[in-house]
């Protein structure tokens, strides 16, 4: 065992150290580590929740030779809220793009305006603005938003915060009883590219708590005006995160080939 797959499962073993005994289970796929659990809640009830630890790697090219290089890591991590809204929290800069804003309208989306000052740098888009309007006005909620976006962030790279509907694990569906929804809204976090020495069990749970300050928040608004439920794409990709990779890979390079076919064809007919 190297140097640097030693360093990884110690990593790894803190957090599992942590969060066994609080009941949450570990699980790896396709080089992913997660355990999934419960948070208390004030009522007594529970939230369902959802830590991952991903590697994030760059393919570098020297000559005909490809070498993937590991960069880095991505802790993620999912949390059960009552609130089912689409709201997401982005750069401002790219929010104002002609393409993305393109993007929006084609969603339904609207940036919110009058970000708080807390979200400097920072603004948000919904599904509902007069919904996330409310949202912006819980100044705990916002500032635990800023700090999870702002915490390690590059000029290039921040943390990605949102709230969106996600499925509902069949095994809990069929607790639950088939007339309930298939969803459950759910706060989602990713930090920007980490090294393993910034991933510890405290940041984890600094990561829960303001996440669920997030959720607290969200569920003390009354319910969107608009309804939200996740659509049969969602669904599929939540399903089969694997075969939605591979597909958003085979077609980039299928692009790729097209756009290099029609240079190709540009160029014959040019010398002609």
């Amino acid at each position: 065992m190297n140097e640097a797959t030693a360093n990884l499962h110690a990593v790894l073993q803190s957090v599992e150290d942590e969060f066994t005994p609080r009941g949450f289970v570990r699980s790896s796929k396709v080089g992913k580590t997660s355990w999934t659990g419960r948070l208390p809640r004030e009522d007594g009830t529970e939230r369902y929740c959802l830590i991952s630890v991903v590697p994030q790697g760059r393919t570098t090219y020297s000559g005909e030779t490809k070498t993937r290089v590991r960069v880095g890591y991505r802790l993620r991590v999912e949390v059960e809220t009552a609130a089912k809204a689409r709201v997401f929290f982005v750069r401002k800069a790219l929010a104002t793009s002609t393409l993305i804003r393109w993007i929006y309208r084609l969603r339904r989306q609207r940036v919110v305006r009058d970000a708080p000052p807390e979200l400097d740098g920072f603004c948000a888009v919904a599904k509902d603005p007069t919904w996330a309007e409310h949202l912006l006005q819980e100044h705990d909620a916002i500032a635990a938003t800023a700090s999870l976006l702002q915490e390690d962030s590059s000029p290039t790279l921040a943390g990605s915060v949102y709230l969106s509907p996600s499925l509902i694990e069949p095994s809990l569906m069929e607790q639950m009883g088939s007339a309930q929804s298939r969803s459950r809204g759910t706060v989602y976090y990713a930090s920007p590219i980490l090294q393993l020495e910034q991933i510890n069990p405290q940041r984890i749970d600094s990561v829960i708590a303001r996440m669920q300050t997030l959720a607290i928040a969200a569920e003390r608004l009354p319910e969107s005006t608009i309804a939200t439920e996740v659509t049969a794409i969602e669904a599929f990709s939540q399903r089969n995160p694997v075969m939605v990779g591979a597909a958003i890979v085979g077609g980039g390079l299928l692009l790729c080939l097209v756009v290099l076919g029609l240079m190709i064809g540009g160029v014959a007919l040019l010398s002609r």
